[in-house]
């Protein structure tokens, strides 16, 4: 399934033109050129973080569903996936900045991740966590065995 109708098809869009303008969103920032490159998340390394949403460009590489990258996947928390697969109920959460005591590692972060990955698994999700590294190759692999 593509980006573009996995949009479509999320259940969170109120109206189809809400969907068609997120898949465009989305298309810009996964688009090649550099132009339309958005740079590094708030807070993350450039050298430390795979280019944003290098993911999709791999799974569609690989001929595997592509992911709806940044999924809101809690119905009223703010909590959003790296990667999601929802008719998989799958997730992927690059976990980065484990050698620099980042964001993940350190005792508020860390209690934060565990309350949002404890509700994913209460909402029935499937998480698979990698790090920026594993993300560029070694987790087609993981994603590959999980959707089949």
């Amino acid at each position: 399934m593509t980006l573009r109708r996995s949009a479509e098809w999320h259940q969170g869009w109120k109206n189809k033109r809400a969907a068609q303008l997120a898949a465009e969103r989305v298309d810009q920032r996964t688009s090649p050129d550099p132009a339309h490159s958005q740079g590094t998340p708030r807070g993350v390394a450039s050298a430390a973080r795979a280019p944003l949403y290098e993911v999709v460009h791999l799974c569609r590489a690989h001929r595997l569903p592509e992911p709806i990258p940044e999924y809101q996947f809690h119905p009223t928390r703010k909590w959003r996936f790296d990667y999601a697969w929802p008719l998989h109920k799958l997730a992927l959460e690059v976990e980065g900045g484990i050698w620099t005591q980042g964001r993940h590692t350190r005792g508020a972060g860390a209690l934060a991740d565990m309350e949002k990955y404890s509700e994913a698994a209460i909402l029935g999700w499937r998480l698979l966590y990698v790090t920026p590294d594993q993300a560029r190759g070694p987790a087609i692999e993981m994603i590959r065995r999980a959707v089949a």
